[in-house]
């Protein structure tokens, strides 16, 4: 900074606003005005004690440091000095609100000598501390001690912009089907602070928990509003959210049912929404399962949100009015599934579903040989019967036999997928490879 700036003076304030990089170093210094090591005011992110400090020395034996509660936060921060000689104090402020203060009889024009070259420096220290590592703007030096209502109006100017900026960024993806707690975030890329109210904290609350509506209910549709504020100023933004409720109960699976938690965990999972006649849901346990269903299940399971290309059509018995078509044409994109045909509507039987959560938990080999007698021990399942029987995911259909060609019922694969996830964990991924041998 160029000589002269303290000659005269003295009460000083310093204004400033501060991108910090927040690293874990000492004493890199915002600025320093003065002329050496023991004749300075300073202001550090990061000073003594591990606070950001303003520091204040003209000679042996004067230190004196103003220290705020903690570091300054992430993104932009107003901060500010203030050495008031009316007041015989040295303040602290940080977006606008006093941080720190000290009593101190020191004047600013003693930092300096007159007709010094220079008065300071910007994001360097008078020792051979590192330099600031961030970005500085809006530097100003007024040459008398302002008070907190006019640092407050100065840093409310900014903090308008910064909030603006952090609201118009605001995006909670979409919320137009939600099943699951959401991720409302609490500061914004610019330093701001984000706080959250909600029309119904019973469905959605402020820190984004979701209670879904029973079922039987109709959705919930609720109004998030994110309140961003810094350094006094605030923006308002409002979000409109879709609650799906739960499913009713099926009409063919009551609580005696041998599946009747394991399907209901389906249900409230959304893997599976069953069939619905005349506004009666109904699961169908005893019927087979098709392969169809297999990739709505693995499909809906994965969490995945697919859209195929335009005109893409990777089988083709699965043209694009299929009501599967998504699904399966995500298994193909993925390279779950391959071939000229899929057979959506081929029933599945027990050694293909094996295979598909063998390839869902990514090849695992058992620590023992398939223990049935039907299955051969070079056959090309034999690995992955012998990992469900190990895993508990399928049971056999008797003391030593599998039943390979048997085929699977809804009930029995909605047992074998919730087996699968408690087993192997819902972060479990479809590994890449064939979902099963089509032609």
């Amino acid at each position: 900074m160029p000589g002269g700036l303290l000659e005269g003076k003295e009460s000083l304030t310093v204004s400033t606003w501060v991108d910090w990089d927040k690293s874990n170093r000492q004493f890199e210094w915002l600025w320093g005005l003065g002329r050496s090591t023991t004749h300075n005011l300073n202001a550090i992110p990061r000073g003594p004690g591990g606070v950001t400090t303003a520091g204040l020395v003209q000679g042996s034996g004067t230190d004196v440091t103003a220290s705020a509660p903690s570091v300054i936060g992430d993104g932009w921060t107003h901060v500010a000095v203030v050495l008031d000689t009316d007041a015989d104090a040295l303040s602290l402020f940080v977006d606008g609100r006093l941080a720190g203060s000290r009593p101190t009889t020191l004047a600013a024009k003693g930092l300096v000598v007159d007709g010094a070259a220079l008065s300071g420096y910007i994001g360097k220290s008078f020792w051979s501390d590192p330099y600031f590592p961030g970005v500085i703007d809006d530097f100003r030096i007024y040459d008398v001690a302002l008070g907190e209502e006019e640092l407050q109006e100065i840093a409310s100017q900014g903090g308008a912009a910064i909030a603006a900026a952090d609201a118009g960024a605001l995006d909670l993806g979409d919320i137009s089907a939600v099943r699951s707690d959401l991720a409302l975030p609490t500061s914004g890329a610019g330093g701001s602070t984000i706080t959250w109210e909600s029309s119904d904290p019973g469905i959605i609350s402020e820190t984004g928990v979701v209670t879904r509506p029973a079922g039987g209910s109709p959705d919930a549709h609720v109004t998030l509003s994110a309140t961003v504020t810094k350094a006094g100023a605030a923006e308002v933004v409002e979000f409109g959210a879709t609650v799906k409720a739960y499913l009713g109960e099926f009409a063919d699976v009551t609580s005696g049912h041998p599946y009747y938690n394991e399907i209901r965990w389906l249900a409230r999972t959304d893997i599976s929404r069953g069939f619905e006649e005349s506004g009666v849901l109904y699961f169908r346990p005893e019927q087979p399962i098709t392969r169809e269903y297999v990739a709505e299940f693995l499909y809906n399971y994965s969490g995945s949100s697919f859209e195929p290309a335009s005109g893409a059509q990777a089988f083709s018995d699965v043209p694009p009015d299929h009501p599967h078509y998504a699904q399966i044409e995500w298994l193909a994109a993925h390279g779950y599934a391959e071939g000229q045909q899929f057979g959506p509507g081929e029933a599945v039987t027990r050694e293909e579903l094996a295979a598909t959560l063998w390839r869902l938990a990514g090849y695992p080999v058992a620590s023992a040989a398939v223990p049935y007698t039907d299955v051969p021990a070079n056959g090309a399942n034999a690995g992955a019967i012998a990992w469900v029987h190990e895993s508990g995911l399928i049971d056999g259909t008797g003391a030593d036999s599998f039943g390979p060609q048997v085929e699977v019922s809804r009930g029995a694969a909605a047992a074998a997928l919730f087996r699968y996830d408690a087993t192997q964990g819902s972060d479990a991924k479809v590994t890449p490879g064939r979902f099963t041998t089509r032609r």
